[in-house]
């Protein structure tokens, strides 16, 4: 069972793949693929525990790289916050049951929301990110409301955020007017790929 690996050593992954890797320091890991960020970005996987987190993808020894049997557990699940696009607009909560026909939702204001599988256009699971990184797709507000959605182009260490808008426009921030407990990273969920059972 291989795979295809590229000039820097990395196999070509796919989403909901389950692997064992080590660190560079030597902690072992098991995982299931969610994404592979762009830039310096990282992967973003969910640990044995539930969790989702992010590696970086130079910190690695890809060489240790072991592909695992499935689990049958979906990589998104009840419980995850969500972002999702359908035909209402932009809509945001946390997922009350696993992707089947329906996308089932609570919203924020405490009301529960049943999608059929076909009108959502998109799906994101959010990650509360600790740290941003150039590739990074980010959510995020600024201390007076605004909400800013985009991906990072620059960091300046301490002082400043530059990201272009998925508007097409640009937002330079400095961070002592971001609200830093409102970053999130939008991990882009192939819907396709989530199997319709029960």
């Amino acid at each position: 069972m291989g795979s295809k690996v590229s000039s820097n050593g990395m196999p070509d992954l796919s989403f909901g793949q389950r692997f064992r890797i080590q660190s560079l320091r030597g902690s072992q890991y098991s995982v299931c693929l969610l994404s592979v960020g762009k830039g310096d970005s990282g992967i973003y996987i969910r640990l044995e525990d539930g969790r989702v987190a992010r590696l970086d993808k130079r910190r690695l020894k890809w060489d240790t790289f072991e592909p695992l049997d499935p689990t049958g557990e979906p990589p998104v699940h009840a419980g995850d916050e969500v972002l999702v696009e359908c035909s209402s607009g932009t809509l945001r909560g946390t997922l009350l049951e696993n992707v089947n026909d329906e996308v089932s939702l609570r919203l924020p204001i405490g009301s529960d929301l049943k999608l059929p599988r076909g009108d959502v256009s998109e799906l994101f699971l959010l990650f509360r990110a600790r740290d941003l990184k150039p590739g990074d797709g980010v959510i995020l507000k600024s201390r007076s409301g605004n909400e800013y959605r985009g991906s990072v182009r620059s960091l300046v260490a301490g002082r400043r955020l530059v990201m272009t808008l998925t508007n097409g426009g640009e937002a330079s921030l400095r961070l002592s007017k971001i609200d830093l407990s409102s970053i999130m990273v939008p991990i882009p969920i192939p819907l396709d790929s989530l199997s319709v059972a029960g």
